[in-house]
């Protein structure tokens, strides 16, 4: 493939602050009121994660000295984790994974002006892993959910991650786009407090199949794969970024285009980001590239990414080289 990013470089550094002096990564961002902020995850030592916030001047982050989100539920024990957010209306959603040590659920925060944050609690399924491998007929997913079931224990929920709200509502319903390993999937509800029952996510899984958006299906994302950046609007259609896993654990970038309908126009066959510098392929988790955060000015697209699960990183490119290496599906 063409190599299309004209340049990478490292925007973001752990710090001296403890709840930050271990990694930073898997950065969110967006713009409000003139300002761009960023969210992402922060991880003090252990391995425990918060959220922290900054924003963004003159392409240079000016953090703040206190996160933004910490663990107080249960569920999020051992940390809040990769955080997405999008704006609907009034209203800003803020998606994350919620850790607890064994299980990985969908944390919800909202907030009206990006500074006190008000926990909504899990909206991803309270089932176990077993429990979804009785209820789907997928022989695809049965196979893959066994090996959670095999690695995590069979009363191990069912896991959940990478969830992304797309920023406008479609048929008058929020859309939510997520990821059951090892696959990409799209949850459509009118409000919150249905993913908060059991029964929604029993007929949901039962026809999982009809809500996949993607299967893993190329070389470097045998392994699985998983939504990036809030979905970008764009004369096209939706500019989407996901992340892929090799069979060798090495996470690298592709993009999507959906339609207003959310299926599948066109898509890059090969990566576009990939683990090269030295930054990228030496961390805390060797050889990952995994982009949550995404600007547009003109034609020229800035992709925020975790670099080997320890700093973040920006790389830029054109959108029109993007959308040129891009095939029909």
């Amino acid at each position: 493939m063409e190599l299309i990013v004209n340049k990478k470089e490292v925007v973001l550094t752990p710090s001296e602050w403890d709840w930050e002096s271990h990694s930073v990564l898997n950065p969110t961002i967006i713009e409000h009121n003139g300002k761009i902020h960023i969210f992402y995850r922060a991880v003090k030592e252990h391995n425990y994660s918060s959220i922290g916030h900054g924003t963004i001047k003159n392409g240079k982050i000016i953090p703040d000295d206190k996160p933004i989100l910490v663990p107080t539920l249960e569920e999020e024990s051992h940390g809040v984790e990769d955080p997405r957010i999008t704006k609907i209306d009034d209203m800003f959603y803020l998606l994350y994974t919620a850790w607890d040590g064994n299980n990985a659920r969908v944390g919800l925060a909202i907030s009206r002006d990006l500074i006190n944050f008000e926990k909504q609690g899990i909206v991803s399924p309270n089932l176990t892993v077993e429990e979804a491998i009785n209820i789907t007929p997928s022989k695809f997913y049965k196979y893959k959910w066994n090996e959670q079931r095999f690695e995590r224990g069979k009363k191990s929920i069912l896991w959940d991650k990478d969830a992304i709200l797309l920023p406008e509502k479609i048929d008058n319903k929020f859309v939510m786009i997520h990821r059951f390993n090892p696959s990409i999937q799209i949850v459509k509800f009118e409000n919150f407090l249905e993913l908060k029952s059991q029964e929604f996510w029993k007929d949901y899984i039962k026809n999982i199949e009809d809500h996949t958006l993607l299967h893993p299906e190329l070389w470097w994302e045998s392994s699985k794969i998983g939504g990036g950046a809030v979905p970008l609007k764009i004369d096209e259609g939706y500019l989407f970024i996901y992340h892929g896993r090799d069979l060798e654990k090495c996470y690298r970038c592709g993009a999507l285009l959906l339609d207003e309908k959310l299926n599948i126009i066109k898509r890059t066959k090969e990566p576009f980001l990939v683990p090269e510098e030295d930054w990228e392929i030496n961390g805390v988790v060797d050889r990952v590239v995994f982009a949550e955060g995404l600007l547009l000015n003109e034609d020229q697209l800035e992709i925020y990414y975790g670099a080997a699960d320890k700093v973040i990183g920006k790389a830029t490119l054109s959108l029109k080289k993007l959308l040129e290496i891009m095939e029909e599906v």
